[in-house]
Parts: C-alpha cells; structure tokens; sequence
C-alpha cells in the first residue's frame, strides 16, 4: 500500500516516489529523507514551484518532472547517479539547474521544451551528450562546465553548442581560483573562532555557500540558529562574527539585543536561498530562536514546540508542517491550538503529536493536505467552516472523530465531493452522526 506524505505519494518501503495526491498549486515540495529514486513520471503535471531533494537519491526516472510548468527552483543532490529520458520535458518556468558532478548518464530529451532554461551546469566527467537535449532552449542559454573536462570537450564537438560554452569556461576557471583564495580565507576563520569555544559542542558554523560577492553562513549556538551574509574578504568580518558567536551562545541576551549587537558589528542576515534545504535546529526542550531575512523556509526539528523568529518577513508552504508548535504569532502566519490559519483558512497542521486539534470559530475552509498524515484522534470543527477541499484528512489513520458545529446537510456541502475521509472516522453534527459521507 503506497504511503502519503505531504501530497507526496511514495512506495511502500519509503524508497521510491511513485507520484503525487493531487496538481494543486501550492510553494513547494520535500522529498522524505532516505528516498533513493524519484519514479517514472513521478511529479509530472504538479503545479510545484519549488521542490527539495534530500541526499541519498541516485536515480530520476523518465519523464519524473514532466509538463512541470510551474517549477522554478530544483535542486540536484550530490550523489545522483543517473537522470532519465525526458525528466524534465517542458518544465517551461525551469531558469537555472546545476546537475552533480556524480551523474554519469542523462536520457534523451531530458530538458526538451524548457523553454526559459537559461543556465545549465553539466558535470565534468559526462562524454555522452546528446545535442539535440538544448534545442529548445532560449536562443542566451549558457552552459557550464570546466574547461578541459570531459563535457568541455565534448560540448565543443558541436558548432551550435560550442557558441555557448567556450568564452563562459574561461571565465569559470578565472573566478574558481578567485573563489578558491576567498574559500581559504573564510574557512580558516571559521574554524578558528570554532576552536575557540573549545568541545563542548555549543558552536557549530558552517558555510553554505560561497560566491565572488558574498559568503552564506549558517551559526548554531545553543537553541539559536542564524544565518549571515558575509563579505567574500574574510578580513573584513573575522573580529565581528568571533564577538556574535559569543554574544548568540549567551542563553542571557534576548533576541532583539542579539539584532541590536547584530547592527553594531555591522553583520547582516542572510536570506534563506530557495535551492538549498536549511536544516534548523532546537534544543533538548523543543525551545528555538531563529534569525534569517526574507521568507523562512527549511527543514524544521520533530521536537519544535517554541519558537522565537528574528528577521523574518514571511514564510514557505508549510514551513512548520511536521513539528509540534502549539501557538506562534507573527504578521505573516498565525498559529493557533497547533494548526496554521491564514485568511481565515486552515493551511496545515503545525503539532503532528497532538491528539485533539480545535479549529477556532471564524474558520471557513480547511485546505488542501491540512492535516495529511497527523497523528490526531479528534478534530473539532467549527459550524463556520465552509470548504473542505481535496484531501484535507489524507493519510490521517488514528483519526477517529469529527465533532463538527453546523448541521449534517452543511457538513455534505462543505465536502463538496473533494475530501477523502478516513475509513474508522467518524462525524458527529449538531443534528446527528453524519455516517452517509463515507
């Protein structure tokens, strides 16, 4: 029997995505850690924008992402081994896509009709590649690959393709020994203030990424996490970052006095980048403070019952999906009684070890997937609630009863024929158990 996880449909031994529940057009998808193979037309037709997949995945089966018309943002993992024929055929919203340096085999056609795919990194060692793979692509397209690489030469065998590789290679190799000079600088500046905190294990930093222009650097200390945007010249910030790793692990100094010394080293955050899954952490407790600019999004701890949020403006699809959050307040996402309400809709449950979810009176709709794989028993439901849409209660296995406010004709009009209810629930109305729904 497949399993559901978030609108992600996977194989019974959790190895395999075999498709999604339904083409709703939300923000994004996580691939479950320890999947190894995204099947044969896994996604296609999925309205995702952005999609994350962990490490550990080796093989893309044909046409997984086809007709993908939304997606935008999609990172390869390092350790991909093989990308099958047509995987992302008319991914017509596709700009950028780096594939592994560890892909040794790309099907035919595997980006026909990606037609705003602009840059393409191809990993070194490939020699077999199929021309024909960039014809629909703009007439700009610029390909990516170290000069002198297998792929260099390869790529140049082919007039047409040539054009696009050969100037944007040596510009490679020219920055990469910029980059290079820069990567030392930091990382020994990294590894020293890390020293200097001894073993205890209360400091973890780590660069996530590097560029010409700037440094991304994640900083762990104690229940805080914080992610900075750094100067490429590590000179420029090696005092400052020493002086805020201390003053982050200081359990003392409340969140707003961190933004305040934050301004005085004249350090910035960072916003969290799309293409990458931030892992953020809480302590023993389930107690966390998180500091980032922009939209948080990123894998959230099991265990993340309090949360303290610094810098941030706004928030991914079911950013706290997963967690046991009980209550957060923020301009940009309420969370009330362990579920997520915007608009007056219930995006998702945010305490998947509760037993007993109320929704709060005011509430008109409860959204696609809200509560898909909770462990809840009972939900309440208020009579205010209009719209149940597609697979609201999917996968909700130890769900046994509904106690909803309104009438049992109001609880048939707000299915509207979408939701799938669990076999062993049932729905209790103000005017009787509601048993013709199942």
């Amino acid at each position: 029997m497949p399993n559901s996880v978030g609108g992600i449909v996977y194989s019974d031994d959790m190895k395999t995505v075999v498709g999604v529940e339904s083409a709703v057009a939300v923000d994004a998808a996580v691939v479950a850690e320890g999947v190894e193979e995204i099947g044969k037309f896994a996604f296609q037709n999925s309205l995702y924008r952005r999609i994350v997949i962990p490490e550990g995945v080796k093989r893309i089966g044909e046409g997984a992402f086809f007709m993908c018309e939304r997606l935008k943002c999609l990172e390869l993992p390092t350790g991909l081994l093989k990308i099958g024929k047509a995987a992302f055929s008319r991914c017509a919203s596709l700009v950028e896509l780096e594939i592994p340096q560890t892909v040794s085999e790309i099907g035919e056609k595997a980006f026909d009709g990606c037609v705003r795919l602009e840059r393409v990194t191809l990993p070194d060692s490939l020699e077999k590649i199929d021309y024909a793979w960039f014809d629909s692509l703009p007439k700009s397209y610029e390909l990516f690959c170290a000069e002198g690489s297998a792929a260099f030469s390869s790529v140049r065998r082919s007039r047409k393709v040539s054009a696009h590789v050969r100037a944007l290679a040596r510009e490679i190799a020219k920055s990469e020994k910029v980059k290079e000079i820069q990567r030392a600088g930091a990382e020994a500046v990294v590894r020293t203030i890390a020293g200097r905190h001894g073993d205890a294990g209360e400091i973890e930093l780590e660069i996530l990424n590097q560029t010409k222009s700037a440094v991304l650097l994640l900083v762990r200390a104690g229940n805080s996490t914080a992610l900075l945007r750094l100067n490429p010249d590590a000179a420029k910030w090696a005092e400052s970052l020493g002086e805020f790793v201390s003053i982050l692990a200081d359990g003392t100094k409340g969140g707003e006095d961190v933004m305040r010394e934050m301004g005085r080293l004249r350090l910035r955050l960072a916003k969290v980048p799309v293409s990458k899954s931030i892992e953020w952490k809480a302590d023993g407790n389930g107690r966390a403070r998180f500091f980032c600019a922009g939209k948080f999004h990123g894998r959230v701890p099991k265990n993340l019952r309090e949360v303290e949020l610094f810098g941030v403006e706004g928030f991914g699809c079911a950013a706290f999906s997963g967690c046991s959050i009980e209550n957060l307040s923020h301009p940009a996402l309420t969370i009330r009684g362990g579920i997520a309400i915007e608009d007056g809709k219930v995006l998702y449950c945010a305490n998947h070890t509760a037993r007993r979810i109320t929704i709060p009176d005011g509430i008109t709709e409860i959204s696609w997937s809200a509560f898909g794989g909770c462990s809840v028993e009972t939900i309440d439901v208020p009579a205010s609630v209009r719209s149940i849409r597609t697979s609201a209660f999917g996968n909700c296995f130890s769900l046994r009863e509904i106690n909803f406010g309104g009438t049992r004709k109001q609880w048939q009009d707000a299915l509207r024929a979408h939701a799938i209810m669990p076999k062993n629930a049932r729905v209790r109305c103000s005017d009787g158990v509601c048993d013709s729904v199942f």
